[in-house]
């Protein structure tokens, strides 16, 4: 069981490392994932309805046909028993690491793993984990009901169906048609080939074939339709260094409708968050206290709270705090929203609650929800580039 007082620090690494991990940090945008005022399926429901498939914990496209890659060439070896498939999977993922960072040149930003190659460790949480989500709405995993346990149990089947079948052939015991039903299997992933040696020649840039391949995924996915992500694919003048910054006119009437509802909100909640700081700070953090006045004076407005827990699906807690504090700050009572925000982290935290604490303060919730706009960006850029022919590839 993992301690409920468990907390979370840096390492101190060399300035290098510390530096790249914060390049990272930029590049994807991936702000802190702390919830401390219980708004975190909020954020999520909006994200998963514009991003489906997509994580904070993605980091490049290559991703989406490496596992596909990987998973192609269990056929190709022999296990002994049925754990052995996963385990080789996972093996096969420590070792792309070295792949990659070798053949990625300036690329190497965002594969995942660089820091555990250098501690000479194998990583953590492995890329099929991150990206089995994403595998299932993008329809590259064709039955997506199916978990990673699943298709490695499904293809160490099969591989034993072969043996049976050999044997049963060998001794002339085999039925009319056996090994035609063996080669009758149902395909798993979404087909693609490679074209090149991915334990030597795999880098984390994408082939024309592969973007092309990315592309048609998501456009054509029941899981992705109606989707920012289908969109921005479609519309690639339409992608904006902020989220907050698309222009929704020209966008189909419910994408819009939904792309501006998560534009109020994200500026709606971003007001709480500011308050958040200035009572963590016991009101010394000033720049804190005038970014929140400047937010109430110039951008707080009413907004559809309503459609915002309808579309979200929020707990009935959540919807209620939102009301109380919209309440507060329409009447101009900025105490009570302050009591409001007190009593919300209270009812989420309990005695993990930071507010109270002064002496813990660092500034957490400093910026805008972008609904894994930024992890959106980075992966439709990966597969444009590749479009382009990046590197020398074929062009379109």
């Amino acid at each position: 069981m993992i301690s409920s007082n468990m907390q979370m620090g840096w390492i101190d690494f060399s300035k290098k490392e510390r530096g790249d991990v914060t390049t990272i940090l930029r590049l994807l945008g991936t702000p802190s994932a702390l919830d401390e005022i219980g708004i975190g399926t909020i954020r999520d429901g909006f994200s998963d309805r514009l991003f489906p498939g997509l994580s904070t914990q993605q980091t490049r496209a290559k991703y989406f046909v490496l596992i596909p890659y990987l998973f192609s060439m269990v056929e190709k070896q022999h296990f002994i028993r049925r754990g052995d498939v996963g385990a080789w999977i996972h093996h096969q993922e420590d070792a792309l690491v070295k792949t990659l960072v070798e053949n990625s040149g300036s690329g190497e930003l965002g594969i995942i793993g660089t820091r555990n190659l250098k501690q000479g460790k194998p990583l953590v949480r492995k890329p099929s984990d991150i990206y089995w989500t994403g595998l299932r709405a993008a329809s590259i995993l064709r039955w997506p009901a199916l978990s990673f346990e699943d298709v490695c149990s499904i293809l160490y089947a099969r591989q034993q169906d072969k043996k049976s079948i050999h044997l049963k052939a060998e001794s002339d015991e085999a039925g009319s048609d056996d090994t035609d039903a063996a080669n009758g299997e149902q395909v798993l992933f979404t087909p693609i080939t490679a074209g090149y040696d991915l334990s030597s020649a795999a880098s984390i840039d994408l082939t024309y074939p592969e973007a092309t391949y990315l592309r048609e995924r998501f456009l054509d996915s029941e899981g992705t339709k109606n989707s920012l992500m289908v969109y921005l694919l479609k519309h690639p003048d339409a992608v904006c260094d902020q989220f907050e910054e698309i222009d929704t006119r020209p966008m189909p009437r419910e994408l819009a409708a939904i792309t501006d509802l998560a534009k109020d909100f994200s500026g709606f909640i971003y007001g709480a968050h500011l308050l958040y700081n200035v009572i963590f700070s016991d009101d010394q953090d000033k720049d804190m206290a005038r970014d929140f006045e400047a937010w109430k004076e110039e951008e707080y407005h009413a907004i559809d709270l309503d459609s915002v827990i309808g579309v979200t699906g929020c707990s009935a807690s959540a919807g209620a705090f939102l009301h109380q504090f919209d309440s507060c700050l329409s009447k101009g009572d900025i105490s009570s929203a302050r009591e409001c925000i007190i009593l919300r982290e209270k009812f989420m935290k309990r005695d993990r609650a930071k507010l109270g604490h002064p002496d813990q303060y660092q500034r957490i919730h400093d910026h805008r929800l972008n609904y894994r706009y930024n992890i959106g960006k980075q992966i439709i850029s990966d597969i444009f580039r590749g479009l382009e022919g990046y590197h020398g590839t074929q062009t379109i």
